[in-house]
């Protein structure tokens, strides 16, 4: 008996000695990417103030405050993100220069299109250097040719690129961007909308709205907010999201990524001076400032008037989906919104 308790035991330590082994492994090389992030941050990585803003009692700038709070969730949300590796299809939506060594995430209705001009005359193909003569049409398409795109590189130019170059993104409040997106693509009928109303709005339109006239199932050009958010909150769907409605943290990768710099569309002037200092680049281009003929209203005081027609559970479910957003950028359910729903006492 004591013979084969003994080949039990030793059977026993044969299974679980290895299984031990390779879970130390798998367990470190999977906090080695936070170790990593932890040596750049060493103390601000989970604080957001650093022993030497303690010793000269300075307060970290805003900008760091961002990527320390980035960084600080990221660490929070990994296991809801899994995004401890990316395929090279994922990195589409960053652009980079050599020469000012930077990389930049473009998320559509944040800003992207004056950046890519930005982009378009560092490249050096533009015979013009105000941002102003180049239109959004040739911006995204004629001369789309000139953008690089990290995805167009193999692997190994692209941990070169993201070790070693500036890295910036502009980023807004999800809520307002998403509106925003929604207005843009289908507030309006005009020709360049065409392919959202044909290629999302019909879709829409047949499966979200009972007894849809003939009319509405032909164009797909009225659809409304609230069958928009259907779309994007049905567990059904099976196709990705548009950029112009994805999540940040799927478009831009933050926690692959590290990025330096986390400029706002709410300070987006200031940000986008600062980040033009630290390419270096401020003697070559100047971020345009909104013309001072724009009277167009803001999306924020649009906000109510839209949301207000989203049930509250439809109001949880929406910032559920994105809730990462909120909690990497440091955003909260705008005001205006409050009385819509009783998420403030989730926040």
């Amino acid at each position: 008996m004591r013979r084969l308790h003994s080949f039990i035991a030793i059977v026993g330590l044969g299974v679980l000695v290895p299984l031990a082994i390779t879970y130390y492994i798998w367990n470190g090389a999977k906090e080695h990417g936070i170790k990593e992030r932890s040596k750049k941050y060493p103390v601000e990585f989970m604080t957001g103030f650093s022993e030497t803003n303690k010793k000269t009692n300075s307060r970290p700038s805003e900008a760091d405050i961002r990527t320390f709070h980035m960084e600080k969730y990221c660490y929070k949300l990994r296991k809801q993100l899994q995004e401890e590796r990316a395929k090279i299809s994922q990195f589409r939506n960053i652009l980079y220069d050599d020469r000012y060594k930077t990389l930049f995430c473009q998320i559509p209705k944040v800003a992207s299109t004056n950046w890519r001009r930005m982009f378009l005359i560092l490249s050096g193909k533009m015979n013009t250097t105000d941002p102003g003569q180049l239109k959004s049409f040739d911006v995204h398409k004629t001369y789309g040719k000139h953008i690089k795109l990290l995805s167009d590189l193999n692997p190994e130019q692209i941990r070169y690129r993201l070790k070693n170059y500036f890295k910036f993104v502009i980023v807004r409040e999800p809520f307002e961007r998403l509106l925003s997106a929604y207005r843009n693509k289908f507030g309006n009928l005009s020709k360049s909308n065409l392919y959202f109303h044909k290629r999302f709005g019909r879709r829409i339109v047949k499966k979200y709205r009972p007894n849809a006239k003939e009319q509405s199932l032909i164009t797909g050009s009225d659809v409304t907010f609230s069958e928009f958010v259907q779309y994007i909150l049905d567990p059904s769907r099976q196709e990705p999201l548009n950029e112009h409605w994805t999540e940040y943290h799927k478009l831009c990768l933050p926690c692959i990524v590290h990025y330096d710099y986390i400029g706002k569309y709410e300070t987006l002037t200031e940000d986008s001076a600062a980040i033009i200092d630290r390419m270096r680049a401020s003697d070559v281009i100047e971020f345009p400032e909104r013309s001072s003929t724009y009277h167009h209203k803001k999306t924020e005081n649009y906000l109510y008037d839209y949301f207000k027609h989203l049930s509250p559970k439809t109001m949880l479910k929406l910032w559920k989906f994105y809730y990462p957003d909120f909690l990497l950028f440091n955003y909260t359910l705008p005001k205006s919104l409050h009385n819509l729903t009783n998420l403030v006492n989730y926040l």
